[in-house]
C-alpha cells in the first residue's frame, strides 16, 4: 500500500514537472516569450481564483467527475490493477470531458466534441487490441503480473508493434507530433482549446489536472512493455514523453481527418497486425 501511494504521488508530481520543463526551455528559443519556471502553475492557481463565467452552467460540474474518474485510473494503476478497470476509468473520464462540452451547446465546443469522440473511438479501439495481445502473451489482464512477466520474458520482444501503437495512443492524448486533432490546446495552456469552451474558472483548472493525471496514467501503463524495473521503465518513459513535447513545435500540424486517418492507420494498424502475429508465429 505504501509503495502504490508513493507511485502515486510521484506520477501526480512528475507530469507537472515534465511541462513545467518544456514551458521554461521552450521560453528560452528565439521566437517564444520569456516565462518564469513557475509562471504555469501561477496561471493555474489564479484559475481556482476566480469564479467561472456561467457558475449555473452544468458542464462546469461534468469536469469534477472526470477528474474524479481519471484519479480513479491512476489509482488502479499503481495498483497494478486489472487493466480492465483502467480502461473503463479512462472511457468515463473522456465521455464525462465530452459530454460537459456538448452539453454547452456552444459551436466550438460542440465541434471539438465531435472530433473527440473520433479520437475516442481510435484511442478506445488501439488500447483494446493491444490488451488483447497483452493477455494473449501473458494469460492475465492484471498489471502487476504482466509487469512481472515483461521483467523475466523481455515482453517488448514478443509485442513490438502493440508497444508502438500504444506510444501512438500516448501521443494523440498528449495532442503531440502528427496526431494532434487540435481540440485540447498544448502543454499547461488549455485556455484557448476548442474541446475546453464551455469551462473556465475553476472547472478549466480542475481540467487541466485531469489532463497531467491521464499522461502518468498512460506513461505507467506503456511502461509495462520495458524490461527494467518499474521506476527506470517510468523514467526512461518520461524523459521520451518530454522530447515529444520538445519536438512538438517543429512539426507541422495537419487538418483534422488527417490527423484521425494517420491515428488510425499507425496506432489501430500496428495493435492488430502485432496481434495477428502472434496467431502466425
Amino acid at each position: 500500500m505504501l509503495q502504490s501511494l508513493i507511485w502515486f504521488l510521484v506520477i501526480m508530481i512528475v507530469v507537472p514537472v515534465l511541462y513545467l520543463i518544456e514551458n521554461f526551455i521552450r521560453s528560452m528559443m528565439p521566437g517564444y516569450n520569456k516565462s518564469y519556471l513557475l509562471q504555469p502553475i501561477y496561471r493555474l492557481m489564479k484559475l481556482f481564483g476566480k469564479r467561472g463565467m456561467k457558475t449555473n452552467d452544468p458542464a462546469h460540474w461534468f469536469s469534477i467527475v472526470s477528474c474524479w474518474f481519471a484519479i480513479c485510473a491512476l489509482f488502479f494503476t499503481v495498483r497494478g490493477e486489472n487493466i480492465l478497470f483502467i480502461f473503463t476509468s479512462l472511457v468515463m473520464m473522456e465521455l464525462f470531458i465530452l459530454a460537459g462540452s456538448w452539453n454547452a451547446r456552444e459551436p466550438f465546443g460542440s465541434m471539438a466534441a465531435q472530433r473527440g469522440i473520433a479520437r475516442f473511438f481510435i484511442c478506445a479501439f488501439t488500447f483494446m487490441v493491444s490488451a488483447a495481445s497483452l493477455y494473449q502473451v501473458t494469460g492475465t489482464l492484471s498489471l502487476k503480473e504482466m509487469m512481472a512477466y515483461s521483467w523475466m520474458h523481455y515482453l517488448l520482444l514478443k509485442l513490438p508493434l502493440a508497444f508502438l501503437a500504444m506510444i501512438v495512443v500516448l501521443l494523440i492524448r498528449g495532442s503531440l507530433l502528427f496526431f494532434d486533432f487540435n481540440i485540447t490546446g498544448k502543454a499547461l495552456n488549455i485556455l484557448d482549446s476548442a474541446l475546453y469552451t464551455p469551462y473556465s474558472g475553476w472547472s478549466l483548472g480542475i481540467t487541466q489536472i485531469t489532463r497531467w493525471v491521464e499522461i502518468g496514467v498512460w506513461l505507467k501503463l506503456i511502461s509495462v512493455f520495458l524490461p527494467w524495473k518499474p521506476w527506470f521503465s517510468f523514467t526512461v518513459l518520461a524523459i521520451c514523453y518530454l522530447a515529444f513535447l520538445l519536438t512538438d513545435g517543429f512539426i507541422p500540424k495537419a487538418r483534422w481527418k488527417k490527423v484521425a486517418r494517420n491515428a488510425f492507420l499507425w496506432g489501430g494498424g500496428m495493435s492488430v497486425m502485432n496481434f495477428i502475429w502472434l496467431y502466425l508465429f
